[in-house]
């Protein structure tokens, strides 16, 4: 029985309708294999575009964001300009409208006689006690004009800038420390202006200059009591 069975079996494997039909799904599992395959590669190369359409946007808005930038750094620069610009106009016209008010307090109609050069200084030194700094600096500020060589020009000077300083204005301030420190290098006040206009511009934020005469005050007057102020950092 078994020998029949066997038999039989070989008949089938070898028959050509078996063979064929082996032939067949052999076939079509090629090529559903095939498909799979070319339908898995079609799926990638469509991620891979949308990759690169995503990667194109990206490279677009930093460009923008990259040009946005550079303008906004474009305006700030030429704000900062226009800012100092102005404060250098503000500045002028605070010293014209001090030298106008000089001239309408001394003008003949008022009939207020010219003062001497001694009552002129020390009507604004005693002003400045008192705390009245804008008349301190009207005071003074006739004085260097009426005498600009005299040996007390640079105290007046000085004291001009002292009574801006004490007004918070520390652009004025530091101008009349400067005429001090480049007219009148040999003065005993020379050191004291040039202390002075590191702390003028410390206090306004520009460190660059603070530090250009904390060098100069250094080398110019190295054993003053102002350069041992910069020495121990005390502002």
């Amino acid at each position: 029985m078994r020998k029949v069975l066997a038999l039989v079996l070989v008949l089938l494997l070898f028959s050509p309708s078996y063979a064929l039909r082996r032939k067949r799904k052999k076939k079509q599992e090629k090529t559903t294999s095939q498909t799979a395959i070319e339908t898995k590669a079609g799926v990638s190369q469509e991620d891979l575009a949308l990759l690169r359409a995503d990667f194109n946007q990206l490279q677009e808005r930093i460009r923008a964001l990259e040009e946005a930038l550079k303008e906004c750094q474009t305006t700030s620069a030429e704000a900062m300009r226009k800012v100092e610009t102005l404060q250098m106009r503000v500045k002028a016209l605070e010293e014209r409208i001090d030298e106008l008010r000089l001239q309408l307090k001394n003008s003949p109609e008022t009939g207020q006689e010219a003062l001497s050069k001694e009552k002129l200084y020390k009507k604004g030194f005693d002003a400045f006690i008192a705390g009245k700094y804008e008349e301190a600096i009207t005071y003074f500020r006739q004085f260097v004009n009426n005498y600009p060589t005299d040996k007390q020009t640079p105290s007046a000077m000085f004291w001009c800038g002292e009574s801006y300083f004490r007004m918070n204005n520390y652009a004025a301030a530091a101008s009349w420390y400067e005429k001090i420190y480049k007219l009148f290098p040999a003065s005993h006040k020379a050191s004291t202006a040039l202390y002075r206009l590191v702390q003028c511009y410390r206090k306004m934020g520009k460190t660059t200059k603070a530090k250009k005469y904390e060098r100069e005050l250094l080398r110019k007057y190295p054993n003053s009591e102002e350069a041992n102020f910069v020495r121990r950092g005390e502002y």
